[in-house]
Formats: C-alpha cells, structure tokens, sequence
C-alpha cells in the first residue's frame, strides 16, 4: 500500500496574504509554486524562505551554523585549503586588525617606495639616501629610530630640554631602570663623560623623551650664530652655555667633549652626533696614576707608570755643571703647575 504526502502549495502573492490573516501553521512546509521554493512557517504570520540548489555555493545546500573543529567541515576545509594553494596572496593589499602573535614567517618584504604616515610603533622602510634603513616610530609625536643607524636614550627631564640641546646625566629614576637628564652644564674634565649626547625632541620638566647618543638630530637651527658654524664644523660641548655647542675647543679645566658635526648649516640643519670624551689626567690612560696633585709636582716616570709627587734633590743631578754644558737628569719628567 503506498503513501502520498502532499505539501501545502501557493503562490508568492497567496503564502503572503495567508500570513497576513495569521493562517500559517509553525513548521509547516509549504511550496511557493511560481518560485519553486520550499519556505517553512515560524509562526502563524511569518515564515523562512529555503535556498533553492541553484543558489547554494558548489552544488550543495545552505552552510547553515558550523559546529565541531574546522576540520570537520569538509567543504569549508576543502576551500580554504584551496585558497592556501595560492601561494603567496598577492591579491591581499591591506591587512589590519590582527591580534595575537604571527610564527614561523620566513621573511617580510617592505614595499620601498612609499613613505606612510609616522606613528607611534609602526614600522617602513626610509629610502632616503641618507638612511636606506627601516624606520621604528617611537613613543610620543616626534622621534623615529633609523634601526641599525642611530642610538637613542629615553630619559625623564629633571630640568626641561629643548630639541638640540646638549644633555647630560642626572641620575636615576628609583628601581625603575629609567635615566634623568638636564642640559648639559658644570661638567669638568672629572665629569666629562656625563654628556649623555644631544635632545632629539623637547622633554619638559619630568617628562620622558629621546636623546641621540650615536646618529642624526634635524629640524635644528644650526648656523651658530656669530661662531657662522658650516657643513662639516666639529661641535664641542660648550660651558658657558647651559645644553649649548661651539666650535671652539674649551679651556682647562672645563670638559672637552667633541660631541657632534654640523651635516647641514641652517636655520632647519642637522648634526652628526657621535660624542668623543677628553678627560683628567689620569682618569682613562693605563700607565698614568696621579694622586692628589699640588703645584710644583712633576710628572715622572717610574719604569712602568707615569706618577706625580715633589721633586727632590736626587731626582736632577746637577753638581757644578759650567754654563755651556747641557743639564743631564736622572728621571724622565715633566712639570706640573707653574
């Protein structure tokens, strides 16, 4: 004995004025005959419309939810791994958003002829000629890290430091790790090597910022007033004034510091900065010790290291010597003081 089920049947126009009277049945299905397609009532006055094959992707029926692993859901898996087929996605022009980490990238190639927007922790290729080296934009608004070119310290003002200033180190920030710097000023030839190097941005009072150590400070003004300082002049640290340069070499007993080199002489210039300490006498030579020097010391050498102490009678040899005859002496040294 067969069974014939038959299926509520209309047309669009008729399945629409039936849910608009409320005379559908919930999960009855019906067949809109001028379509061609199966709908299924979700209530007396509105139902869902099935996709017909024709409009299912690869033959088959609706995706519907995906439950269980990815690799459960063969289709989707069969795709993707298509698409992985690819190669080397050269159809993706922007990518954004990603969170989490990205392993195991063999390499990652910098488009070279486009200079993007500078921000905080973004990362470009710089073409200029100068550079030729990957930018690494920095906390704040203002320095860029030319990677493998320039050397930077961050410090916290403890006095405020304008871009181009001369810094030095001022001590510490507790167990924090971080540094504190000012304008460079009072330094002696003890203290010489404090010059941390020259402000690459304004830092005000207590705040952080960058200093140059090694590389390329710009946008400064660096036509050294009446010094008329030009493209190539060496800039030394200067004590007379506080963050200042001059081109003229200090006087003892003030630090000596070759700090930098003026790359280009203007109102919007650049230096070169690469600090170069001279210090005391003594404080950096390995055959050098002098203690507590006096005027009147001399500098002598003792056979394996240059000292400092008052000379006495059996250190020159003199006896009656006439005029014309050369001073012999029996140490090798040199006066120190007047």
């Amino acid at each position: 004995m067969s069974s014939t089920i038959q299926v509520k049947r209309g047309t669009r126009e008729q399945l629409d004025t039936a849910a608009v009277k409320r005379q559908l049945l919930e999960g009855e299905p019906i067949l809109v005959t001028d379509e061609g397609r199966l709908v299924i009532a979700t209530s007396v006055s509105t139902y869902t419309d099935l996709a017909k094959l024709s409009e299912s992707s690869g033959g088959g029926g609706s995706w519907g939810s995906i439950t269980g692993v990815l690799s459960n859901q063969t289709d989707l898996q069969a795709a993707l791994d298509l698409k992985a087929s690819d190669g080397a996605n050269s159809d993706i022009t922007s990518l954004s958003g990603i969170t989490g980490g990205v392993s195991t990238v063999d390499y990652i190639d910098f488009d070279t002829t486009v200079t993007p927007t500078r921000q905080t922790g973004r990362l470009w290729w710089d073409n200029t000629d100068g550079n030729k080296t990957l930018n690494l934009g920095m906390e704040g608004s203002n320095a860029t890290l030319q990677i493998g070119e320039e050397l930077y310290f961050r410090v916290k003002a403890s006095s405020a430091i304008t871009e181009g200033q001369v810094v030095m180190f001022t001590g510490t920030v507790g167990a924090s790790g971080g540094l504190t710097a000012a304008p460079a000023t009072g330094l002696t030839a003890e203290t010489a090597n404090y010059l941390m190097g020259v402000a690459t941005e304004n830092i005000a009072l207590n705040s952080w910022g960058y200093i140059t150590q090694f590389g390329l400070v710009r946008n400064i003004n660096t036509t050294g007033g009446a010094e008329a300082w030009v493209d190539g002049t060496i800039l030394y640290y200067n004590p007379a004034v506080a963050g200042g340069l001059t081109k003229n070499v200090p006087s003892a007993p003030n630090a000596k510091v070759q700090v930098c080199a003026v790359i280009h002489a203007a109102t919007n210039g650049s230096v070169f900065v690469r600090p170069t300490f001279g210090g005391k006498l003594g404080q950096f030579e390995g055959d050098v010790q002098v203690t507590s020097a006096v005027n009147g010391n001399a500098l002598m050498h003792d056979g394996s290291k240059w000292i400092n102490r008052a000379l006495t009678s059996s250190d020159v040899g003199l006896g009656n010597v006439p005029n014309e005859n050369p001073i012999t002496f029996s140490r090798t040294f040199m006066m120190m003081g007047a």
